[in-house]
């Protein structure tokens, strides 16, 4: 049962042995830097620095006892403190974690080398629990039962109804506040956006621990699949190639040249193009950012607005009904399911527009089987309509993970702490995406002269690819999707394994790497605020979560229709009817109850984004 007067008295009484030991006097300690700048130590260095670091107490820090070893790994993203809480504080302990995710089968902490290891440096082991079903009927339970809560709640993301009543209702301490108390030096592992990301409560606090790595535009390592895929192969049969297609009008004429040998070469293709719903990202080629989010807001006049509502979402919409009537979007490729992907692996489709084309990715090794070995999908990277090579993208608060909670029971919040600023360390991220250092993997440094991680197990090494990377897992338990629901699995830190399997095992076409490079630019930023409303959501149980509802189901049926019109007449027609019944349905009441919401958020967001 919640007892919070106990967690803080605990909490005071631990803060006052602290600062006794701080009296008490320390050594100072310190790492090795220059090995930080080589992509590998030796092991005769590893074992010096494990001599030189087995000292009782540190006078930077202030924190006593044993200091674990530096495993001297090179920075790649970023370059952690070299002292940190955890590192002094490895004594074997127990925490209890309920993860709110579902899996199938009965595994635990501890049943692989990978995760053995993790407790061989930290002093952790998770005794786990998973969540029965997908519906959170467990939580709910244990949150109204009255029962001890697990010492650690995890895959529980701070935008979400649950993580409010975890708050109000007293069951969670505050990440920041224990950040504070314990582990001050975390802030530094943390970017700006992801402590923004996570304080969601009206007193501006973050109160869950996020892991994982911090993407934005300037990121070398940070991609994107593209708003579309294509069939490389194809592209290049016409002579061209994904990095190429730059504009609409390039777009059209591939669609021409296409359609001129469509019957006689390319039989077996039915849909020229295939749409997974309205997708609202592609307004991006007419202007407007692309974001997940159907609402946008124009800061010249302060206003927000439905996507479709703009200009640049007309001429989206318009652009869709224009394929429609030249041929190259039959009525029924709009595609709502994950069919898409067996039509795509079927070899039926030429290019696939959906919100995030991963679908394309996934279409790749059925392709190849069932068209043969050249035949592949590319991304064709966000173009414009005026000709720029890439599209200023929104960064910033667009973090995809989860969140873990510390909760009111917790039987030691300090060591709590400690995992959790080990978790997004980049020797944890690396850890459970990659295995043990040295054995596992290793730092290499690809053509530009970045760092990268890269597998260097005789599972993978021999048999790189797919199959290698399946008996990685397999042989060591790394990065196993339902097992690391723990870490608050992202896209974000996920993409350093796919960068040594996928890009670096030299199984990817040529083109798709520089689509890669062709997203790496330091002009992609959010400076102007275009993407700010993607990063900001309502709760559907709140008062605008049910009244944008109400309105979603208007207008998500009727971009649908308008699509499929045969004259500018017809289309305009059914658009003005559509934005007359939103209008009816009480859109200016939503908006009423969003806007201020929104001014609150877009404070915080300039604030981060001062401090970055």
């Amino acid at each position: 049962m919640k007892n919070t007067k106990l967690v803080k008295l605990i909490a005071l009484m631990i803060a006052i042995i602290m600062t006794a030991a701080v009296f008490a006097g320390c050594a100072d300690t310190t790492t090795d830097e220059s090995s930080k700048e080589e992509s590998k130590v030796s092991e005769e260095s590893k074992t010096e620095e494990s001599a030189d670091d087995e000292t009782s107490e540190d006078e930077s820090t202030g924190y006593t006892g044993e200091k674990v070893a530096d495993l001297g790994i090179p920075p790649i993203l970023k370059d952690d403190p070299d002292d940190m809480y955890w590192m002094y504080n490895t004594d074997p302990i127990t925490l209890t974690v309920y993860v709110n995710g579902l899996i199938t089968d009965d595994w635990q902490w501890g049943d692989d080398v990978t995760t053995q290891y993790i407790t061989e440096r930290t002093g952790i082991t998770l005794d786990m629990e998973w969540a029965p079903d997908a519906e959170g009927t467990r939580l709910n339970l244990m949150l109204a039962g009255g029962e001890t809560l697990p010492d650690i709640f995890q895959a529980i993301p701070p935008t979400s109804t649950v993580a409010g009543e975890l708050v109000t209702g007293e069951y969670v301490l505050c990440a920041e506040d224990l950040i504070n108390e314990y582990a001050p030096e975390m802030w530094d592992v943390y970017t700006p956006y992801q402590k923004q990301y996570a304080a969601t409560t009206d007193d501006g606090k973050m109160w869950p621990f996020l892991v994982g790595y911090d993407f934005d535009g300037e990121n070398h390592y940070g991609y994107m699949h593209g708003y579309i895929g294509g069939r490389g192969d194809i592209l290049e049969a016409l002579g061209t190639k994904n990095t190429e297609i730059k504009t609409i009008d390039d777009f059209r004429q591939v669609l021409d040249d296409f359609n001129a040998v469509w019957k006689t070469d390319y039989p077996d293709i039915v849909y020229p193009v295939l749409m997974r719903g309205v997708c609202s990202q592609f307004s991006a080629v007419f202007g407007e950012i692309g974001c997940g989010s159907d609402l946008r807001y124009d800061p010249e006049t302060g206003e927000c607005y439905f996507w479709f509502q703009s200009e640049e979402g007309y001429n989206t919409l318009k652009f869709y009904n224009e394929l429609y009537r030249n041929g190259y979007l039959p009525e029924e490729a709009f595609i709502t399911t994950d069919s898409s992907i067996d039509l795509m692996g079927a070899g039926k489709v030429l290019f696939f527009i959906a919100s995030n084309t991963w679908e394309s990715s996934s279409a790749n090794a059925p392709v190849k089987e069932n068209v043969g070995e050249d035949a592949y999908f590319a991304p064709i990277y966000p173009f414009t309509a005026d000709g720029k090579e890439i599209l200023n993208t929104f960064k910033g608060i667009s973090y995809n993970g989860s969140g873990a909670w510390v909760t009111a029971d917790c039987k030691a919040p300090d060591r709590a702490t400690g995992f959790m600023e080990y978790s997004a360390t980049e020797e944890g991220i690396l850890t459970l995406n990659c295995g043990i250092y040295g054995e596992h993997w290793d730092v290499k440094t690809d053509d530009d002269g970045y760092l990268y991680p890269a597998f260097i197990a005789e599972e993978y090494t021999s048999n790189p690819g797919s199959a290698g990377q399946a008996a990685m897992k397999e042989a060591y338990g790394i990065n196993n999707h339902e097992h690391s629901l723990w870490f608050g699995h992202t896209t974000a830190y996920n993409f350093l394994w796919n960068y040594d399997t996928i890009f670096m095992s030299g199984t990817t076409n040529p083109n798709i790497l520089a689509g890669r490079s062709l997203w790496y630019s330091a002009t992609t930023d959010n400076e102007n605020l275009a993407g700010v409303t993607a990063t900001f959501s309502v709760a559907a149980s709140s008062d605008a979560g049910v009244a944008l509802a109400a309105l979603s189901d208007i207008y998500s049926s009727e971009l649908a229709k308008m699509i499929f019109l045969n004259s500018d007449e017809e289309f305009d027609a059914a658009y003005n009817a559509m934005l007359d019944a939103l209008k009816a349905a009480g859109e200016d009441n939503f908006w009423s109850l969003y806007e201020p919401m929104f001014a609150d958020y877009l404070a915080k967001y300039q604030e981060a984004l001062a401090s970055k």
